[in-house]
Parts: C-alpha cells; structure tokens; sequence
C-alpha cells in the first residue's frame, strides 16, 4: 500500500507542476501485482469474448496489445484492489474528495514483437479537456531499455498542448514531431511495482520490446468530477 504522509503528498503535487512526473518506486506489494497481472492475462486470452466492452488492440502478428475499461468492465476486482494498494487515496490526495477514475488499461509488449508508442500527450487523445487530471502508470513487470520503457521529455508539460503533426498508422494515433519542437527523451526504466505518476501535459512515448521478455503495464487516469463542464464516456468511483 503506498504509504504517504502530509508533505508527500504536497512535494508529490508540487514536483508533479514542476517535473511533471514522479516515480514512486516500490509501491504496490507483490501480492497485488499478482492478481492484477493474473486478472489482465486471463481477460486477454478470451479471444471469443475479449472485444466485450474491453476494446482491445491487436499486434501485427495477432498476440494482444492493448485492452481498456477493465476497472468499469469488472469493478468487484478492481475497486477493492484500488483502494488496497492507495492508488485511490493517492488520487484523492492530490485532486480532492470528487476525484474518479475516467480510464483504465492494460498494455502488453510481447516480447520480440511488441511496437513503440509514439510521443504524445494524453490530453490531446482525449475528446474533452480535464484540466489536473493525472495519469497513475503502474509497472507489472520490469520494464527495461530493452524491453520498451517509458520516455519522458522533461519540460514538455510546461508547453500546454503541443501540435499532434505526424499522421498515425493502422494501429496508433498522431504524434509529437519532437526533433521540430527540440524535445529530448528522458528514458525512465521501472521495476515491477513502481508507480509513475504524470500531469496531463507530460509528453512521453516507449520503445519497441527487442527482448526475449515481456513488458506488461497498465494505466489509470484520475479526474476531478467538480471541475466545471466536466464529462467522461466512463466515470466510476473509488
């Protein structure tokens, strides 16, 4: 359970408008990791039932990228889990009482196959804007330079929304042109059970897995529900 005491949570929430993103290393218990790694596995490998209400991308070679909505898709498992690990109070710490969760996803790169994602703001893939909205990206496994970690590019969440140029391919979307804009990747590798957390605004993409070793992740976005004009396809509380 990620513990945090009264100034962590403000050096979270000031490093968080500073650096834009914060890694918080060790934070969800083995135990955890688990069963929400075996849950992810099990609902990826119903190739029957998989595209009922969990969205799923597919590699080229057919082996499953991405699946989405999985805390609105079975909430009994997800809710409970959490609040188990402090991901909820965590959000609740730093976006108030009426913070929800609007996404949820898991994404695999299988070892050998699995392709890059493109620099990219979150918020420019988003059809509304959700201003302090924050991305909580927990490592179920080790994600290493090999196998595509994470790339930060330091800075960029200072620039507001930055033009999305290059066009997207059969299975991504648009994209940063970062050599115009001058923007360097930070490389952030991260063991199973770490934590990254990232404003709206943070540009980050990730290598393709050239490992023989998979990487598997997943993604939740926290909102503030009061925040005026708001609306989400998907809300739920934690």
């Amino acid at each position: 359970m990620i513990a945090l005491a009264g100034d962590m949570e403000l050096s979270l929430s000031d490093a968080l408008e500073d650096q834009g993103y914060v890694v918080l290393r060790g934070a969800v218990a083995r135990e955890d990791l688990a069963q929400a790694h075996d849950w992810i596995v099990g609902a990826a490998s119903k190739a029957t039932t998989i595209a009922e209400g969990l969205q799923p991308e597919f590699e080229a070679d057919g082996a499953v990228r991405k699946i989405r909505r999985l805390a609105f898709h079975d909430p009994v498992f997800w809710v409970p889990w959490i609040r188990r690990t402090g991901l909820a109070r965590l959000a609740k710490s730093l976006l108030g009482p009426n913070r929800v969760l609007i996404l949820h996803a898991s994404f695999k790169k299988p070892a050998r196959v699995g392709t890059s994602v493109v620099p990219h703001q979150d918020q420019a893939l988003w059809d509304t804007p959700y201003p302090g909205a924050i991305t909580a990206w927990v490592a179920l496994e080790d994600a290493t330079p090999e196998n595509g970690c994470l790339e930060m590019y330091p800075g960029s969440h200072k620039c507001g929304l930055i033009p999305h140029n290059i066009e997207k391919s059969e299975r991504t979307h648009k994209a940063i042109d970062v050599a115009s804009e001058g923007m360097t990747a930070e490389v952030v590798p991260m063991m199973a059970g770490d934590i990254i957390l990232w404003h709206r605004y943070m540009a980050h993409s990730s290598g393709p897995n050239v490992s023989a070793k998979g990487r598997m992740a997943m993604v939740m976005v926290f909102a503030d529900a009061c925040t005026p004009g708001f609306q989400a396809y998907d809300e739920l509380i934690v």
